[in-house]
């Protein structure tokens, strides 16, 4: 992303002198006629969410608008662009969630509904030959805020554009030479190849007519002019988001978007004939002629898998223990309070049993820490030998657990507490330890309480805490 902060330079006399100078060398009226620069203002709505967007190039007098979407567009004073207001604010990317709340700007005409009732605004400064020439922008008639992803995005389409007006420059100065338009129909497709997403077009009939760089990196070349196929297509097997359910024809993007007129964010799962699936975010809008006649669709492919994967993780860590893996407090509490709406249904009590290890501290004490951390590693699996499928053991720190089993009657929570003993308390042997391998062995105290029900699950898990007190002091008194 562009510095954001920089100051604008283009008020001196020179810099509008300059700027002019550049503008000349330009076609206006061969650039708005330009296919290219109209696919990138309508990819700029679409990955945007936003309603509207536009190429504004600055003359020396005029805004000129060379391609919009979602509005008709047209000529207007520089003086009271937008274009040019930001423009003087900074070089840089520009964003607002609602312009009329700006001073600056709440009695620009685009803004007080002369000329348009731009609110949620942002824009990037197309450069040529250094110098800004305009801007790529979008714009929402309501407050749209503008994620920094946008704003990316909005910088690197513009520099498509930017490029695209150099490739127009280039052509003119080079129209004589032979193979002209092979070179620049490669430029066109090098300019798809670049961006950072896979780009994909479709006609009205759902055949591919542009597939990039990025989309062949991901699944292999295809043909173009080749429908979209749901299953061991262009794409291998597409499902939806669960990764399970297939996508049928009537579900793919590209048909959607023929369809609805707009794809926004959605996630489906690509899994190629080869290669790992991927999960792709897709956003994409129908193209119409100026008469309103559906011609097709260009869709953004965008993949998420590693962001995906890694909120998984996330997620996964912030309710499980780090050292042994176990659910942690906050999981177990959840666990309760599920297995406290079984047992309502049931009738058959839940059972809550409070863990707490005997001689934990001795083996810190003369072992170290990480033959403390072995202990709860192997504690933590042998609860988990001892369970029922459905059961949960939890780590509540330290060397405390809580064993939840849902539909176990008194005796049963009885034995099982036994077997919770008779687990925990064989011996541990110590592998990597610096004397060598060390044995040792921990009792554990276990407190056992049920509940049929209607309490919090705080309160359950107090009552088998103090369960467990009371085993200690028991324990505690008779060694006396």
């Amino acid at each position: 992303m562009r510095d954001q902060t920089r100051p604008a330079a283009a008020g001196t006399d020179a810099a509008r002198a300059r700027q002019a100078e550049v503008v000349a060398t330009l076609d206006l009226a061969a650039l708005a006629a330009e296919a290219e620069l109209h696919t990138i203002v309508r990819l700029t709505a679409a990955l945007l969410a936003a309603p509207c967007a536009t190429v504004n190039v600055l003359d020396t007098e005029d805004q000129c608008q060379l391609a919009t979407h979602g509005f008709p567009g047209g000529p207007s004073p520089r003086a009271e662009s937008l274009c040019e207001q930001t423009r003087r604010l900074t070089e840089d990317v520009f964003a607002s969630a609602d312009l009329r709340a700006d001073p600056r700007f709440a009695a620009n005409p685009w803004v007080d509904g002369r000329y348009g009732r731009v609110r949620g605004y942002v824009s990037a400064p197309l450069r040529v030959e250094g110098v800004v020439i305009g801007t790529l922008c979008a714009f929402d008639p309501e407050p749209h805020t503008f994620s920094p992803a946008d704003l990316q995005r909005l910088a690197d389409l513009a520099d498509v554009v930017a490029a695209l007006m150099e490739r127009d420059r280039q052509a003119r100065r080079a129209q004589e030479l032979a193979g002209q338009l092979e070179r620049a129909r490669a430029f066109d497709r090098a300019l798809l190849d670049a961006l950072p997403v896979g780009v994909l077009a479709v006609d009205d009939a759902g055949r591919l007519q542009q597939f990039n760089q990025v989309c062949r990196d991901w699944h292999g070349d295809v043909r173009l002019g080749d429908p979209v196929a749901p299953s061991g297509g262009t794409f291998g097997s597409l499902f939806a988001a669960d990764g399970l359910t297939p996508l049928g024809p009537e579900d793919m993007p590209s048909a959607r978007a023929l369809r609805e007129g707009l794809v926004q964010d959605l996630e489906i799962v690509a899994a190629p004939g080869t290669g790992s699936a991927r999960r792709l975010s897709v956003t994409g809008a129908a193209i119409r002629d100026t008469d309103g006649v559906l011609l097709g669709a260009v869709l953004a492919l965008a993949d998420v898998t590693r962001q995906r994967e890694l909120e998984q993780r996330l997620r996964s860590e912030a309710l499980h223990d780090p050292l042994t893996g176990l659910p942690n407090r906050g999981l177990v509490v959840d666990r309760v309070e599920h297995g406290l709406l079984a047992t309502c249904r049931s009738g058959v009590p839940l059972a809550v049993l409070f863990c707490d290890l005997d001689g934990f501290k001795a083996v810190n004490d003369r072992h170290g820490h990480p033959a403390g951390d072995a202990v709860l590693r192997e504690t933590a699996r042998r609860l988990q030998t001892v369970l029922r499928p459905g059961d949960t053991v939890g780590r509540l720190g330290g060397d405390e657990f809580v064993v939840v089993c849902p539909g176990v009657p008194g005796e049963a929570a009885a034995a099982l507490a036994e077997r919770v003993v008779e687990a925990v308390g064989a011996p541990i042997v110590i592998a990597g330890h610096p004397a060598g391998p060390v044995q040792v062995r921990v009792g554990v105290s276990v407190g056992v309480t049920l509940s049929g029900g209607g309490e919090p699950a705080d309160t359950v898990l107090s009552r088998a805490d103090e369960a467990m007190y009371r085993v200690k002091r028991e324990r505690h008194a008779a060694l006396r």
